[in-house]
Formats: structure tokens, C-alpha cells, sequence
């Protein structure tokens, strides 16, 4: 958890400067948490313990920035950014940032200045497609399956709540920024009778944001220092980078986990141990499970052996499961939550371990995904950690969910019965979606990692590389896109262990579009390996 230190006095004068920035700060607010780059105030409890605070008024004084800092810095959210002429993009960090080159990157053109896939590459790419998309009507159009979006569901949804009508009540403040009670109780039932079954989910331990984003960076906000590492299996969702980074300043670090291999703890100290040499804490660690890209669920053993080594280590687990409730494999199990697999293995853990759990298990989940409602923006929280709860009350009012949307939701989800059918329904979609791009793939002898869960297929086209280079994939993708009209997400951007990988989101789009994506894809392919050949 973040604290005024005297370690932020080292900072330059003029980020001093903005850190005093506050012309009151009153603990019984809900705005009483307050942060200017790296100096924060979370809830009255960091500035008892700095400001001996007791509730009453703290008075600052209200200095200026230099003029000369104010004509050449653009000041947002706490973060200063030298801006473009359109204010489109960052062209560079605030002095002394620790955040990489790629996340200021123009939308001129697909890669850093390092060659790397860029998140502004990714979505200039998206938005050329999006001119011309594939549609029944016109099948020339480019087909998108780089969106981490299930639309296959959504009308059923849309019948549901569309003739609901809010209360006057929605339109006031609600009763509290980190969730309406009632969206909280409905949040706990679902989640209780469908991925964490078997244990009772109190309303109380929930958190609701404006989407999971939302809630990732807020909680890395809270328990990491700036440059604080956080092991992040890999390959992994690309929008990771941005969500650690950008506010937050953590470093992510990637590291492939083989469950084939074993010794999952091994391997996490082997991930650490990097770091430590490169004079970074792991803070925590971030396991998307089902995961984003590989549309696999990691085994139950796995995630007990992640929960050990945190908890003999004193490292939060961030369990991501927003695609808890996707499961579409015709012999795959119900997922369970990694809250439910803990407290089901916790009489065989030391006394000592069992005590952190509260503390350090943190699990995501939300609308977006699973209920194809990405639009809501409705992300949650679970975790028993009183601070973090304590610190949500005020930072959640950055990141509210409006009464309207809590409200709506609420009604959708205190439906069982509608629940279950939407549920089952949207398995059986996304279960027919896969079988169609996988039985493509398999005629057209494109080689890809089996799926179970999600909406992700992952692809290998190394083969198809005149050389094992990103240089190499980045002109294949370019080539898909251009040639093809079929856009993928490009392994790079994940993280990938080797050039040659490529995500399929294959949810966003008709289901008929799957096997004219790879028809398309098989022509450029043999196109290329002649040209190698040659």
C-alpha cells in the first residue's frame, strides 16, 4: 500500500511542487484520496501515519508550476505529457518516467521505435479496417478478429434489459461509489452459483468499477510502488502493458510458465530472481485464467502452486477470470475460481500462509465478457483485504459505474432463470464459432493450441517466416491485413516466447466470416512459402 514518505523528496522540484498541489484535504471526503505523480493519500490512513490527520481539514499551500513548465507540458489525471497539435497521442512522458517508449508512439505507423508492435499500431490498424468491414453484403470487406469482444450473445441481453425502465433514483449520486448494495448483492449471487460455488461470496468484499480496466488499475495503483515488478505469465493480453504502466508505473514482467515442465515454483523463483537482479520487488502477479490469448484454463495444481509461492513470499495474486463463465469445451469442466480452489486447499496450508490469504488474493471479474456487454463498462472486484476496500471507498469515485448501468444490471442479474439460459446459450455460440474456425484451420494445415474457454484461438505461423525474426511477423501481419483483408493480433504484441504466433478473436465477427478468414489466410500463406521456397 502506497505511503507519504520522505522517499518522495527526492523527486524534482517541480513534481515537489504538484505534490502539494491541494488546497484541502478532508478525511471524512470521498475525495480525501489524492495523488500527484507519486505521491498519494489514500483514505486518511496514509496521512494519519504522515500528517498525524484526524479527520479535520489538512491545509496545503497552492504554489504554481513555472510558466516555462506550464507552456510545454499538458497536465492529465495527475500526469503531465508533452502533446501533439491534435492532443491524439502522448508524444513523451513526464521527466524521470519509467514508461516506455510505446505507449507515446504516433499512429503514423505499426511499431516503436524499437521495432515493437505498438498499442497505438494495433489500433490505427483496427480503424483502416473498420473503413471497409466484412459483411454478408459485402464480402470483399476487411474481417476483423482482433477484438477481445463477444458479440455472438449480445441480442439476447439487449431483449432483456431493453424495455426496462430506471427509477428516477439513477439519476442522483448513488449510494456508494464502489457499488450500489443491490448491484453488489446481485454480483455476489451470480458469482456464487456459477465460478465460485461453494463458498459464500459476501456483497461487502466486492468492489464495482467502470470495467476491469478500471479495477487493474486501481488495485496495482494500491499495492505497487513505481518500477514494483508484476510476473505476468505469458503470452498475454496486450492491453496489460498499458494498464500497469501508465498510471500505475509498475513494470510487467513477462515470463513463459510451462505447466508441462512442473515445478511452477521453480520457475516463479527463477522469474524473481531476474528481476532482483535488475534491482526490482515483485510486488504480485497477474494470471489471466481462462487465459487471454491461449483460450486455455490453467490446471487447478498450477494456480495452488502460484497461490503457495505468493504466500510464502508475501505476493498478491491478482486473479483476472473476466472469461470465467466461457467455457464452451465439450469435456471441459466448469471453471472455479482461484478463491474457491484456496479456500478448498487451505487446511493444507501452514497456519502462517492461511492468514495472508485475505491480504493477498485479489480476484477480477465483470459484464463484458462473459454477458457481451463490454459497452456497460461494469467491472468487480473481490478481495477480503480491509485496506483496499477501506482505499476503494474513495478511489472508486474516479472510476464510478453509474447508478443507471449498477441499476440495470442489477435487474438482469437477479434473474436466475434468465441467467442460466444466457449462460448456456453462449456457451453453445462460442462453442460453434470454435469448431468452425478450428475445422479451417485443421483443412487448410494451419497448426493452433486446442481451446476450451474464451473467444481466443492461438495460431503458429512460424513456419511461414522467411527467417525467426519480429521483423518477419510484423511484414506477415502487415501482408495479412493489406493482402488478405483478415486482421490478427501478432504475437509480438503478446508477448509471444517467438516470432510466428498470431491471436484469433473469433467472437466479434459472423460466425460464417471464420473459414472465408482462413481461406484467405491459406492463399497468402502459400503464396509466402513458395516465395521462401524460391
Amino acid at each position: 500500500m502506497r505511503e507519504f514518505t520522505d522517499q518522495h523528496k527526492t523527486k524534482p522540484d517541480f513534481i515537489q511542487q504538484c505534490s502539494t498541489n491541494l488546497r484541502k484535504l478532508n478525511c471524512s471526503s470521498c475525495l480525501c484520496c489524492c495523488k500527484l505523480k507519486n505521491v498519494s493519500l489514500v483514505k486518511g490512513k496514509a496521512v494519519k501515519q504522515s500528517r498525524n490527520c484526524t479527520g479535520d481539514t489538512f491545509e496545503a499551500p497552492l504554489p504554481q508550476l513555472p510558466a516555462e513548465i506550464c507552456q510545454s507540458l499538458s497536465v492529465a489525471r495527475g500526469r503531465a505529457s508533452q502533446c501533439c497539435p491534435m492532443e491524439q497521442v502522448w508524444l513523451g512522458p513526464w521527466p524521470g518516467s519509467t514508461a516506455p517508449p510505446a505507449f507515446y508512439s504516433t499512429l503514423s505507423n505499426f511499431t516503436d521505435e524499437d521495432n515493437q508492435i505498438s498499442l497505438d499500431g494495433l489500433s490505427a490498424a483496427f480503424q483502416n479496417a473498420r473503413q471497409r468491414p466484412w459483411t454478408p453484403e459485402d464480402q470483399e470487406g476487411s474481417i476483423i478478429c482482433s477484438v477481445a469482444e463477444n458479440k455472438l450473445n449480445a441480442s439476447m441481453l439487449h431483449e432483456r434489459i431493453s424495455g426496462l425502465q430506471p427509477p428516477l433514483s439513477c439519476l442522483s449520486y448513488p449510494a456508494s461509489y464502489r457499488g450500489t448494495p443491490e448491484c453488489r448483492n446481485a454480483m455476489a449471487r451470480m458469482a456464487q452459483r456459477t465460478f465460485m460455488k461453494g463458498i459464500e461470496v459476501d456483497p461487502t468484499n466486492l468492489v464495482i468499477q467502470a470495467g476491469a480496466g478500471a479495477i487493474l488499475d486501481t488495485l496495482f495503483w494500491l499495492i505497487c510502488e513505481p518500477n514494483d515488478a508484476v510476473l505476468i505469465p505469458g503470452p498475454i493480453y496486450p492491453a496489460f502493458m498499458n494498464d500497469l504502466q501508465v498510471r500505475d508505473e509498475a513494470h510487467p514482467s513477462i515470463f513463459q510458465l510451462d505447466e508441462q515442465q512442473g515445478d511452477v515454483g521453480g520457475q516463479l523463483e527463477a522469474a524473481s530472481a531476474a528481476e532482483a537482479e535488475q534491482g526490482r520487488a515483485v510486488r504480485a502477479i497477474l494470471l489471466t485464467n481462462p487465459n487471454n490469448p491461449c483460450g486455455i484454463i490453467y490446471k487447478p495444481e498450477t494456480v495452488m502452486e502460484i497461490v503457495k509461492w505468493c504466500l510464502r513470499n508475501n505476493v498478491h495474486i491478482v486473479s483476472d477470470e473476466v472469461y470465467a463463465n466461457s467455457v464452451f469445451g465439450r469435456d471441459t469442466p466448469d471453471f472455479v475460481s482461484a478463491v474457491v480452489l484456496v479456500r478448498t486447499e487451505a487446511s493444507s496450508l501452514p497456519p502462517e500462509h492461511v492468514e495472508r490469504i485475505p491480504e493477498l488474493l485479489h480476484v477480477v471479474f465483470g459484464m463484458s465478457k462473459d454477458f457481451c456487454a463490454s459497452g456497460l463498462r461494469i467491472g468487480v472486484l473481490h478481495t477480503r483485504n480491509a485496506a483496499i476496500l477501506q482505499a476503494m471507498d474513495n478511489l472508486s469515485y474516479f472510476h464510478c459505474c453509474s447508478a443507471h448501468t449498477q441499476w440495470i444490471v442489477t435487474q438482469a442479474l437477479a434473474d436466475d432463470a434468465f441467467i442460466d439460459s444466457f449462460i448456456a446459450r453462449n456457451r453453445q455460440l462460442l462453442r460453434n464459432s470454435y469448431e468452425l474456425l478450428s475445422g479451417a484451420m485443421d483443412k487448410a494445415g494451419i497448426p493452433y493450441l486446442p481451446a476450451c474457454a474464451a473467444m481466443f484461438l492461438w495460431i503458429d505461423l512460424g513456419a511461414w517466416l522467411s527467417e525467426p525474426t519480429w521483423e518477419e511477423e510484423n511484414l506477415l501481419w502487415e501482408a495479412m491485413m493489406n493482402e488478405a483483408k483478415v486482421l490478427f493480433t501478432p504475437g509480438q504484441a503478446c508477448k509471444a516466447e517467438r516470432p510466428g504466433f498470431f491471436r484469433v478473436c473469433w467472437a466479434w465477427v459472423p460466425p460464417e466470416a471464420l473459414p472465408i478468414a482462413v481461406s484467405r489466410l491459406k492463399q497468402l500463406l502459400d503464396a509466402r512459402k513458395k516465395a521462401i521456397s524460391n
